[in-house]
């Protein structure tokens, strides 16, 4: 009880305001047919209260707003960081193992695109940076699970540090999918986790940290971002018709679909890398091109034609109504303005 009760005077409840807690939870807790002593019941009241102030107070002070986490890599206006708001969700969900700390910071997604950050420390609080040199933490597998039955066409996992003066790293993670992402449990799973050290002379040791695995858990509602553009217009791409079926744009990403007159390419790489993406902002400058997108091309064996899709996620959150056009190919798609 030592720790409770010097926890629970650390949350600076006047004596006063517990008695009230107490009072007001009695009045509320239903009468059972076995009799409990008043003290009895007053030690599990007040058990129950100090959890739950603790809890309230621990998640205060962990759980940062999406803007907060993202703002290093996708921008820090205040327009910018009113759109993380509304497309991030935060999230704050740990997992330890090995003496290792992963958690899942916060999440920003649209009907198609999602990013995660996740922070990574050793439980001990000691730093990941050997001598401040930033040694490279790595993972011998991560897996992600979603909701619906889908197949993501581009998926990244890249360190990044977002502090170099704390003892934490992180990692992003920035997956395509090629259906809309649906409502419900995520789940992330690291295992065999890597540090490479940096020795005094130069060479780098890979030394491991631990098996895991680092399972972590948690729930996700996609935000409504998207406007889908005109279709259905034709063009050309290495002299094969094609024909614009899906086009749709959030200040996240852009994701491309359209139908190819083929039944196959010689070289698919080559095919879908020759349609170049772009957007023209209202300030007349252009930006993105199919070098930062991801693509794929399928087709049905017994059809004539190929579908192919093409999605970008951009540098930095863009307001919809900084967007002029978007250019797919040779053709020219206005952004409508509100």
């Amino acid at each position: 009880m030592k720790d409770y009760r010097s926890q629970f005077d650390a949350l600076r409840f006047s004596p006063e305001e517990k008695q009230a807690m107490i009072d007001d939870l009695l009045a509320a807790a239903p009468e059972t047919r076995r009799r409990v002593s008043h003290k009895k019941r007053v030690h599990i009241l007040i058990a129950a209260v100090i959890a739950a102030a603790l809890c309230a107070a621990c998640a205060s002070g962990a759980l940062r707003s999406a803007s907060e986490v993202f703002a290093n890599l996708f921008g820090s206006s205040q327009e910018q960081a009113s759109l993380l708001e509304q497309l991030g969700t935060p999230l704050g969900v740990s997992c330890t193992q090995d003496g290792l700390t992963i958690t899942a910071d916060a999440i920003l997604a649209d009907e198609y695109t999602y990013a995660i950050l996740y922070s990574i420390q050793r439980e001990d609080g000691t730093s990941l940076r050997a001598d401040g040199r930033g040694e490279s933490v790595s993972f011998q597998e991560y897996t992600m699970q979603w909701p619906q039955k889908a197949q993501r066409t581009s998926s990244t996992l890249r360190p990044y540090d977002e502090d170099t003066s704390d003892q934490a790293v992180q990692y992003l993670e920035i997956c395509q999918m090629d259906q809309p992402l649906q409502a419900g449990r995520m789940t992330a799973v690291f295992r065999a986790a890597m540090i490479d050290e940096v020795q005094a002379d130069g060479t780098i040791r890979t030394v491991p940290l631990g098996d895991g695995p680092w399972e972590l858990r948690f729930d996700f509602t996609p935000k409504a971002s998207s406007i889908d553009l005109p279709t259905g217009q034709q063009f050309q791409v290495d002299g094969l018709d094609c024909t614009l079926t899906r086009v749709s744009l959030s200040p996240l990403s852009l994701h491309v679909e359209y139908t190819v007159d083929a039944a196959e390419v010689p070289d698919e790489n080559a095919f879908l890398n020759a349609l170049p993406l772009f957007l023209t902002k209202t300030d007349g400058t252009v930006a993105y091109s199919q070098r930062d997108a991801a693509s794929g091309l399928h087709s049905d064996s017994d059809s004539d034609q190929m579908q192919a899709r093409k999605d970008l996620v951009f540098s930095e959150i863009t307001p919809l109504d900084t967007i002029e056009s978007i250019s797919i190919g040779d053709l020219t798609i206005p952004v409508p303005q509100s």
